[in-house]
């Protein structure tokens, strides 16, 4: 339709094998991020083959499948998987299998709930409690990923006429055919570690969601710069709106203080001011009038003891957000003003709820009520994302030739990585000796409660807090203290004198009210995280040495210096959060034994 929204497959087509579902939607297109108009699509494609390429790389989002049943039982039962964090559907028979509940769904919302962040036993009591007709939400899965494509795989393709004359820019060889990675998860507190269902990843332009630092909860807002007047704009190092200048181009486009700029020039920008007036100066010397500029608005939280409130929300099915339409009183003191989008209630995300539901959750929520609000979107006039010129990534990127070049990407600091935090989501193996207690007591949910001191567990390292997820080279489907206690039997009952365990290691949140902070860290270059590297003592029951720093404020630490870190660190606010996870560790690096 005129919205890149799948209505018809043609019988035999390339969209037919790939199995691309009606109602699925083309995000990007060639790599760059594609406005849902048809047009778009159309003429980018045309100019693909005008440039004689012979493949594009295409983005898409599949649609929700929608299910009422009006009876118990359900009939599905529904697993969390921890490598995606999601409850994966596992069977499905009777009314639910006729009304399109299939295995490999995942279940994402009940009754206008998002569903996202729960445990299977906090699951299994909503839909114990779940008012009748229940009104389910299921995601469907991606298919398999051809050759670990990335956004970026192919060719540059843009519907935009400005960018005829732009060459293209060779990305390096190893970058090109990096698989993606999933993100390492920031723990939202420090109270709960259970496994738990994760929020999906939000569509960010050009794939930027995880390779370039974004947020599952991150939105991006698009402006067009001048580029023959000043910005206004002082920032950060790490690219976050500092300070607004009175009358500048920054204020007029609304620009709000705390705003970090995550996309310029039609491409990601990494949190990295340099890069940034980098990219600039180079539009600049290309003869470009203007740029599109991204921008991911500001969160704040305000806490109200009482009621009212002081402040009213309608559905923006524009910006598919609740948008404060009054503010005043306790509201307005808080910061909170006309225009500012409400993101979660008690820390329950109510984008994809009814307005009736925010209604009664805000009727109904316990006091004191924690609310996090976005910033107003800029006054400034939203534009597609590839509207502007293309610019290189780096300013000496496209015209550096020879060893000039090499020496310049030698001397760029080294910085953390997606990759880095990505390396925490691996188990540690550990192959433990069967003929000797292993010296750990388990809760229901296979977490190591107590470590027994001179045991077994003791001397391999095993740190509470670890859960047991892989045992014998199969996942425990439910990480239930018996089933690993009968698998443990079953290994011994054929004679098995070792047996391999495979431990995710436990997150730590620790917060600081004050500094000098309780700790000091160095980037390990070779793994791409900063490690915690001393500690006076103060906080060592919660942050220890070897430990990676994975966020500050719920901000993950990636593509930072160690000066930005440092920035960064005296810049945050207090009291702040700092999560912590341990380095995958284990005596075994890979499983050498027969499967259970």
């Amino acid at each position: 339709d005129d919205t890149c929204t799948v209505e018809r497959l043609g019988e035999g087509s390339q969209s037919s094998a790939w199995g691309l579902p009606k109602g699925a939607q083309v995000r990007s297109l060639g790599g760059r991020p594609l406005e849902r108009n048809t047009k778009r699509l159309v003429k980018r494609i045309t100019k693909a083959k005008k440039r004689a390429l012979p493949a594009v790389v295409m983005g898409i989002s599949l649609p929700n499948v929608a299910v009422t049943l009006k009876e118990r039982p359900f009939r599905f039962s529904v697993e969390l998987d921890e490598q995606l964090g999601l409850f994966v559907v596992q069977e499905s028979a009777g009314m639910a299998l006729a009304k399109g509940v299939k295995p490999d769904l995942a279940l994402a919302g009940l009754n206008g709930e998002n569903l996202f962040s729960m445990t299977e036993a906090e699951l299994e009591e909503k839909l114990q409690q779940a008012s009748l007709p229940a009104r389910f939400t299921f995601l469907q899965m991606p298919p398999e990923n051809e050759g670990g494509l990335r956004p970026d795989s192919g060719p540059l393709v843009s519907s935009s006429e400005d960018e005829v004359e732009v060459k293209p820019v060779s990305r390096p060889a190893a970058a090109a055919q990096r698989p993606a990675v999933a993100p390492a998860p920031v723990p939202a507190g420090a109270a709960d570690e259970r496994p738990r269902q994760e929020s999906p990843t939000a569509d960010l332009p050009g794939g930027a969601s995880q390779e370039d630092g974004g947020s599952s909860t991150t939105s991006i807002i698009y402006l067009r710069i001048d580029l023959s007047k000043p910005l206004g704009v002082g920032f950060y190092d790490a690219c976050v709106a500092e300070k607004i200048a009175p009358g500048g181009q920054g204020a007029a486009l609304g620009i709000p203080k705390g705003a970090v700029v995550r996309f310029l020039g039609g491409r990601p920008l990494p949190p990295n001011t340099k890069e940034l007036v980098k990219r600039i100066q180079k539009a600049k010397q290309k003869g470009f009038q203007e740029l599109v500029l991204g921008l991911v608005l500001p969160t704040f939280e305000a806490v109200f003891e009482g009621r009212p409130f002081g402040f009213a929300v309608e559905r923006d099915d524009t910006a598919e957000v609740f948008a404060v339409s009054f503010a005043r009183g306790a509201a307005e003191k808080k910061g909170v003003a006309v225009g500012c989008a409400l993101i979660s209630i008690s820390g329950e995300n109510v984008e994809s709820l009814s307005k009736a539901d925010v209604q009664t959750c805000l009727k109904e929520t316990p006091l004191p009520a924690r609310m996090v609000f976005r910033a107003p979107t800029p006054a400034g006039e939203s534009v597609p994302p590839d509207s502007g010129p293309l610019v290189p990534e780096s300013g000496d990127e496209a015209d550096a030739q020879g060893p000039g070049a090499k020496r310049a990407r030698t001397q760029e600091p080294a910085r953390s990585t997606q990759d880095g935090l990505a390396l925490l989501q691996r188990l540690s193996n550990f192959r433990i000796d069967l003929s000797k207690p292993l010296g750990v007591f388990f809760d229901k949910e296979c977490r190591a409660d107590k470590i027994g001191p001179g045991s077994q567990a003791k001397e391999l390292g095993i740190p509470p807090g670890a859960q047991v997820v892989r045992v014998g080279g199969r996942p425990l489907s439910k990480q239930l203290t018996e089933r690993l206690v009968k698998r443990i039997g079953k290994a011994k009952q054929r004679g098995m004198t070792s047996l391999t365990l495979g431990l995710a290691m436990p997150r730590v949140t620790a917060s600081c009210a004050s500094r000098p902070f309780p700790f000091s860290t160095v980037l390990d270059v070779g793994r791409g995280v900063f490690i915690i590297k001393e500690t006076d003592g103060s906080a060592a029951d919660q942050i220890k040495a070897g430990m990676v720093l994975t966020s500050i404020g719920g901000i993950e630490v990636v593509g930072l210096t160690e000066a930005d870190l440092s920035k960064v660190l005296q810049g945050t606010e207090l009291p702040v959060e700092f999560g912590l996870q341990p380095l995958p560790c284990g005596n075994q690096a890979d499983l050498a034994e027969p499967v259970l």
